[in-house]
């Protein structure tokens, strides 16, 4: 009877040292205040301490990340109450979704501590525990291995024990940053070779539409769509003129991008003072200029491709298309063909009228 007493008290002694690293899933949450599936029966205690955690789920993977220090209130034989009350600014409790008990946040009587060494021995200091420095540490270390999000870990650690660090905010931050910026790059990727799927099957319109989302992405990318929708534009001028009309609208925010890489001017202008003679007021048009302008056919035929035409100092009509491409008009009829007198090469004489 005395050993079986004395396992039953050892199993008790041992039942009531959780042990550090022991992880509770949180079954309920309010406000600050969290009931996690872990009680008096296995070694929870009030005043225990630990980490809170939050997992994220996004399209690039899962990522877990600290967003507060815990304390327990109140216990049960299997569930007990904590209360965060160290959290990040910016942190939301009810994103929780597990706690982590940390032999260093432990409240000394349940450490399992090591007897005192006499003084002549050196002896190894202990870790830190609640140092925002040691984590911030940590994080530069992961931030230099290239491990950016278990940098940010560290970096949200070191700001929940310390919500007013300055250097913990930025590093958060840039961090942040860094991933986001992963993140546009992998969509724009994504969307590029969407883009160049659809071009192959000439399905100019989606192939245009997921360089115009690329874009809006990631913008750091304009080489990379020029290198793709100059030669679209070159190809099926008809069709991106359409969906520029079309989609006039929805393109706003990109539109001067776009005309950059295309090389060409605002979509709207005054029209210039050669094209206001039958005009009774001024009016704001397109820089296409409407055909039925023209009386000659050729100007008529060009007009919807041009970007501008107007009269030169000379009186030619000059037709300006895409990648300032300049063409002059010159009507059929006579002309002087050779140099005047004394100027030109020998076989330039005598000067005549050619014809048109």
């Amino acid at each position: 009877m005395k050993k079986l007493t004395l396992i039953f008290f050892a199993l008790l002694f041992t039942i009531s040292l959780l042990p550090a690293g022991t992880i509770a899933n949180v079954i309920a949450h309010k406000d600050l205040l969290l009931t996690i599936d872990r009680g008096t029966t296995d070694g929870v205690e009030a005043g225990m301490k630990g980490i809170v955690n939050a997992v994220y789920k996004e399209p690039s993977g899962e990522y877990t990340i600290n967003i507060g220090i815990f304390t327990v209130k109140k216990v049960s034989p299997r569930t007990a109450e904590v209360l965060i009350n160290k959290m990040g600014p910016g942190l939301n409790p009810d994103d929780a979704r597990y706690v982590v008990f940390e032999q260093d946040l432990l409240p000394i009587e349940t450490k399992a501590e090591p007897r005192a060494e006499p003084k002549s021995r050196s002896m190894t200091p202990e870790k830190p525990a609640e140092n925002a420095d040691w984590y911030l540490d940590q994080g530069d270390k992961e931030a230099e291995a290239g491990n950016v999000r278990i940098a940010l870990q560290h970096y949200q650690k070191a700001l929940a024990l310390a919500p007013g660090s300055l250097v913990a905010k930025e590093k958060c931050s840039e961090m942040q940053k860094e991933i986001d910026l992963g993140e546009r790059k992998g969509k724009f990727s994504e969307y590029l070779e969407k883009a160049d799927a659809n071009y192959e099957k000439n399905d100019v319109k989606f192939a245009f539409l997921y360089l115009v989302e690329g874009l809006r992405i990631y913008p750091e990318g304009t080489a990379e769509i020029q290198s793709r929708l100059t030669p679209m534009a070159e190809k099926y001028p008809q069709e991106i003129d359409a969906l520029l009309t079309e989609k006039s609208k929805e393109l706003k925010d990109v539109r001067k991008q776009i005309d950059a890489m295309l090389g060409r001017t605002e979509t709207t202008n005054p029209a210039p003072a050669e094209t206001k003679l039958a005009e009774t007021k001024p009016a704001a048009v397109k820089t296409s200029v409407q055909p039925n302008k023209y009386s000659e056919p050729f100007l008529q035929k060009i007009a919807g491709k041009a970007d501008k035409i107007q009269q030169n100092d000379k009186g030619f009509w000059e037709a300006v298309f895409p990648r300032n491409i300049t063409m002059i008009y010159i009507p059929e009829g006579e002309f002087s063909i050779g140099s005047p007198a004394k100027e030109g090469d020998a076989d330039e004489h005598p000067r005549g009228l050619g014809p048109r």
